[in-house]
């Protein structure tokens, strides 16, 4: 046998062919290389990390826990250039199991062993989630190593290979995220979050077709327009109120949208004549047709919009007038944020999401004493939590889409959300909105204050801690009772 085809006979070797399928996207063959890599060398660090990775991108987080302990008891020496590793990855997990100050103490640790970039995005994350923006800010302009000068110069700007240049793209974006949370309405946070077009190496490949980044609309007066639908639904749904200002800039105006938005678009948001609906096919690139085209959420740039007049433009049509009162207020009740799968935007969804025990405990007393009516929102799984309060909390019925969603909030009085789209649906169409946010919470909210220029109906409720948040939402349902 010729030894070059003979298989992997170390523990490196195994490894390698572990990363090799890890990068290939088979994940379960990975996980066998690396244990096959252990079997060799049980304390084998590398392995010992990637398996944890697997696990959180899996989101198991107590099987990542473990392999992570295991591979920092067997750490011997720090200058080991995998010992860091496993400090990155372990940043990570705290992160996900929304523990920032673990998060951040390792962080610190990390950067003061290797002050890589991935070390500074690192601490930049878990400052952010531990409320620290302005230093949040700081360190991740050192992850990108230009403490010093103008990020925007990096924008588009390739690194050493796809994987390197989609991550750069990542760090720019986490920086947009930061300015914003400062000040939501600076300009260079806003031209900054573009940098979401350019985070998939995928489209750093050089032989494919045009990336997203290439073609952008600049607002200026054109034949035919192409606006497509893209992140959450309810970015999706905040972003509709810039179209008709783009619709009066184009002869023809092409808006491609999921499926479950388009009847929603079409019954209640007044668009001119020429402009049409498209449904967006999952695995489609708009960007690719040859058009002037934009992302939703980039068209306050093109317009020109700055401050607070980014906030303005036509929100959705209510078809239904509000509802007489005399009787208890029946508001909807939306407590999760969705489960997402990917690991990453899970933790986003779960550091919004509330458990209901927690909402009910200051809810369910006030529909006993006939005070309020509940009608439940949740889609999903967390949908089945209210089995168990069937008394004062009326099941979610069937929503095929959000046109449907819309229709069932117009025969509420109010609701109370999460940050998530149902809550951007109810506000835009008029309805008395609690949001109730976690701190740090979204960046389009702002830090401070219980308004917001998004939506006049809509109330901000910011909360540290359930023990917290009781009273103050019962303190804001006053305005309904």
């Amino acid at each position: 046998m010729n030894p070059a085809s003979a298989g992997p006979t170390t523990a490196p070797d195994w490894h390698r062919r572990g990363r090799d399928l890890q990068l290939q996207g088979d994940h379960d063959g990975a996980q066998r290389a690396y244990l096959q890599a252990l079997e060799l060398d049980p304390g084998y660090l590398r392995s010992l990390n990637n398996l944890a990775v697997l696990a959180m991108a899996a989101q198991r987080p107590d099987q990542a826990d473990q392999w992570l302990g295991r591979g920092l008891a067997a750490v011997t020496r720090w200058d080991d250039p995998a010992a860091p590793l496993l400090l990155n990855s372990l940043c990570q997990l705290r992160l996900q199991q929304q523990r920032p100050l673990e998060a951040l103490a390792t962080a610190k640790t990390l950067v003061q062993l290797a002050p890589e970039p991935s070390a500074w995005s690192n601490l930049a994350v878990a400052l952010q989630w531990s409320c620290r923006p302005r230093q949040a800010c700081t360190a991740q302009a050192m992850a990108l190593g230009a403490p010093l000068q103008d990020p925007l110069q990096a924008l588009w700007q390739g690194a050493d290979g796809p994987q390197a240049s989609a991550g750069r793209h990542v760090q720019l974006q986490n920086l947009a995220t930061m300015e914003l949370s400062l000040d939501p309405w600076g300009r260079r946070g806003w031209q900054l979050l573009q940098a979401r077009l350019a985070c998939n190496k995928d489209h750093w490949q050089t032989n494919l077709a045009p990336p997203p980044w290439t073609g952008l609309w600049q607002g200026q007066p054109v034949q035919e327009l192409l606006v497509w639908d893209e992140q959450g639904y309810g970015d999706a749904i905040q972003a509709l109120r810039w179209l008709p200002a783009a619709a009066r800039r184009c002869q023809r105006l092409r808006l491609g949208l999921r499926p479950e938005l388009l009847a929603l678009v079409e019954r209640r948001l007044a668009l001119p004549g020429h402009c049409k609906l498209e449904p967006l096919g999952s695995d489609g690139a708009p960007w690719q047709q040859g058009l002037a085209h934009l992302p939703l959420m980039g068209l306050p740039l093109a317009l020109g919009l700055e401050g607070q007049a980014i906030a303005t433009g036509t929100h959705l049509k209510r078809l239904r007038p509000p509802r007489p009162g005399g009787r208890p207020p029946r508001l909807g009740l939306v407590w999760a944020a969705g489960r997402k799968g990917e690991a990453e935007a899970d933790r986003h969804a779960r550091s919004r999401s509330l458990p209901l025990d927690g909402l009910m405990a200051v809810l369910a007393p006030l529909v006993r004493q006939g005070r309020l009516q509940l009608q439940a929102l949740q889609v999903g799984a967390d949908g089945a939590e209210a089995d168990g309060f069937a008394e004062v909390l009326a099941p979610t019925p069937p929503l095929g889409d959000w046109e449907a969603t819309a229709a069932l909030l117009e025969q509420l009085d109010g609701l109370i959300s999460v940050d998530t789209g149902t809550a951007h649906l109810g506000a835009s169409l008029g309805l008395p909105t609690l949001m109730l946010l976690n701190t740090p919470c979204d960046w389009r909210w702002g830090a401070l204050g219980e308004s917001t220029p998004w939506y006049p109906t809509m109330r901000l409720v910011r909360y540290s801690a359930m023990q917290t948040l009781g009273a103050q939402l019962g303190e804001a349902l006053q305005t309904w009772h």
